[in-house]
């Protein structure tokens, strides 16, 4: 996600206008990060400061 915050933005409107329901995993909306963790993402994150609030 680090450095692709356009394509990750382009890639949101995608989902949202292509037919079908869009799946939105928790953490989404504020940009939280799975990446090559095997634990994907940990707790969600409840401080509003560290959330990624242009998404």
């Amino acid at each position: 996600f680090s450095g692709k915050r356009a394509l990750v933005k382009l890639a949101t409107a995608f989902q949202f206008m292509y037919p079908g329901v869009p799946f939105i995993y928790y953490g989404d909306e504020i940009g939280m990060e799975g990446g090559e963790d095997p634990d994907c993402r940990r707790c969600m994150e409840w401080r509003q400061s560290e959330w990624d609030l242009e998404l």
